[in-house]
């Protein structure tokens, strides 16, 4: 889907108040290959999809969402994630523009991880 990316994050599953750290695709992928680096019995894996093009903020029209916003769409996926993922709507609240053209900077990658 044009104007979309895949995020992937991951979080330590005996430790709930560890930081929920951001992975690339292929180390997602490779969450389930326990001699790949990360272990699927340590870690839960998320992916979300995050929405980079459009308006800013929702365009409403006789009380409907017209035209999706970047920050609202990407504060509603974060939000609907929150009970697959305890803790990611506190850690994305204040990135919801993140890699969009309303970033501040959008070239930054957030990948934590490096194996």
């Amino acid at each position: 889907m044009p104007g979309v990316i895949i995020r992937y994050f991951i979080h330590q599953r005996n430790d709930k108040s560890a930081r929920i750290r951001e992975i690339n695709k292929k180390q997602f992928e490779n969450l389930s290959d326990p001699g790949a680096g990360l272990n699927s019995s340590f870690y839960k894996g998320m992916a979300l999809r995050w929405k980079l093009t459009g308006p800013r903020k929702d365009i409403i029209r006789n009380g409907v969402i017209a035209r999706a916003g970047v920050e609202d769409t990407n504060r509603r996926t974060i939000k609907r994630k929150e009970f697959y993922m305890k803790g990611i709507h506190r850690f994305l609240q204040y990135r919801l523009v993140e890699f969009s053209e309303y970033a501040v900077k959008s070239n930054t990658r957030n990948t934590d991880i490096k194996l």
